[in-house]
């Protein structure tokens, strides 16, 4: 799930905090942009020159860190700051929660109400087909924690990033994820997630083709599985001529028709 450009700045929590209540208005101001770099890029570089540059470059760099960096922690070779990852949570959680009640909302208008019948009694009964988009709907309701933690494993690869906007192609997505999941674990497809994005990445390995994450689910998912060794499969041969081969075939095999 991708990251909001905004987060929610509470002044009295800011003014009130033991760490910024003692900065002056030069230190109040580079951790505030310092702040909004780490928001924006997702944490911030430890390097010193770095941090000192995105602030101006002040001849006093050592002096602001020393109150400044008292607002950060560490955490996988970079830096963050522990209200912003609240911030991020809480955004999470209520985004999360919006779209539940959409596909909840989605559920209510794809069924119609009969009239009621001599009992009194009401029916609700699915528009069209009755294998259509009701039975659908459920099981992504059902696997919604599921579907975004695999979500946010794929744009986390960087290979096609599945964006909020993107109505339509997430609806797509959604589909295809909870009828993967009926055969195949989160664990799992997160693997051949992770695989398929190693093996697009490295030299050594031949396939090529950039997927958006409802076609690697259509048609790459059972070939990126750990158990299915695409590593072994997708390693480019030395022989140029088998390799001219197996890329016509694989050529041919990305290029055919998809089933929504």
């Amino acid at each position: 799930m991708n990251k909001s450009p905004a987060f929610q700045f509470y002044p009295k929590d800011f003014l009130m905090d033991d760490k910024v209540i003692v900065m002056n208005l030069e230190e109040i101001g580079a951790f505030v942009k310092l702040l909004c770099f780490c928001w924006n890029n997702n944490g911030l570089t430890k390097n010193q020159n770095e941090l000192k540059n995105m602030c101006g470059n002040p001849e006093n760099w050592e002096v602001i860190w020393g109150k400044v960096g008292k607002c950060f922690y560490e955490k996988n070779n970079k830096l963050y700051n522990k209200r912003l990852e609240k911030e991020f949570k809480k955004q999470r959680a209520w985004k999360r929660k919006s779209q539940l009640g959409g596909i909840q909302s989605g559920i209510s208008r794809g069924r119609k109400v009969q009239p009621k019948g001599k009992g009194g009694s009401t029916k609700d009964e699915p528009k069209g087909n009755s294998s259509s988009s009701s039975p659908s709907s459920s099981t992504i309701l059902n696997n919604i924690e599921d579907i975004h933690s695999i979500i946010e494993h794929w744009n986390s690869q960087e290979i096609k990033t599945l964006e909020e906007r993107e109505t339509n192609i997430r609806k797509k997505t959604f589909s295809k994820i909870a009828k993967q999941l009926k055969d195949y674990s989160v664990n799992e497809i997160s693997e051949a997630i992770s695989n398929y994005s190693i093996i697009l990445k490295e030299d050594k390995y031949f396939f090529s083709y950039s997927w958006q994450l409802w076609e690697f689910l259509d048609r790459g998912l059972v070939n990126f599985l750990t158990n299915n060794e695409p590593f072994k499969n997708y390693l480019s041969d030395k022989d140029s001529t088998k390799e001219d081969q197996r890329k016509k075939k694989l050529d041919d095999w990305v290029k055919k028709p998809v089933k929504d």
